[in-house]
């Protein structure tokens, strides 16, 4: 029973592997590999998470471990798992929104198939940001333009790649999914919004109950 556990797991950690690195391929031809990631690759959930994990090490490694000459901040006051939580926590909210969004357009992908194809998307973090980290030790500050540009490459591959993802995954067209993904950030900020005027409210209130409780606290003594 323990080799054919064993068997199964190995069978399964390969085929996620095999999925993720067919992801590479998706960066390239982002409307075909989207499209074979969602119907045709093996363990794409199980990928999604291991490229996850790549990005949010890509992007620690990028806040933690450039040159101090492009540093922002002091690296030793940074928070790591704040840093996963601004990568992780993103992601996930704008599954769900977006996953809202698009039912009401007639999507065609679940949950789980936006929040497989957002990460995938995020790829070029991983392929951009681990040179970069390396190239900033070696670079001046009077070739920081070239660490600017990496920056701008990844953020608008992975935007295009996202769209072109979602288009794929949605069966939707480009404009319908610019329109879906509008909607959805828009949303987004709604919620952050209802979200921060909530607590304000919430601290307020706590506040307004803890003063009571100590001016009875004080007339009883």
């Amino acid at each position: 029973h323990k080799r054919e556990e064993t068997f199964v797991v190995r069978t399964v950690l390969k085929e996620a592997a095999s999925t993720a690195l067919y992801g590479f391929h998706a960066c390239i031809h982002p409307f075909e590999g989207f499209y074979n990631i969602k119907h045709f690759r093996k363990r794409n959930g199980l990928a999604a998470l291991l490229v996850l994990f790549a990005v949010v090490i890509a992007v620690v490694l990028k806040l933690q471990c450039t040159g101090f000459l492009f540093q922002i901040g002091n690296p030793e006051d940074n928070n790591i798992f704040l840093e996963i939580l601004l990568v992780v926590a993103p992601i996930c909210i704008w599954s769900v929104v977006n996953w809202s969004m698009t039912t009401l357009f007639e999507g065609k992908a679940t949950m789980k198939n936006i929040f497989i194809t957002t990460v995938f998307a995020l790829l070029p973090l991983v392929i951009i940001y681990l040179p970069q980290v390396l190239l900033s030790h070696f670079f001046t500050l009077d070739e920081s333009a070239f660490i600017s540009i990496l920056d701008a490459i990844a953020l608008i591959w992975s935007i295009w790649l996202l769209l072109a993802g979602l288009a794929s995954v949605q069966d939707y067209t480009m404009f319908k999914t610019i329109l879906t993904s509008v909607f959805t950030i828009l949303a987004i900020v709604a919620l952050l919004f209802l979200a921060s005027v909530f607590y304000s409210s919430l601290q307020q209130l706590v506040s307004f109950f803890t003063t009571i409780f100590s001016e009875l606290t004080y007339w009883i003594q």
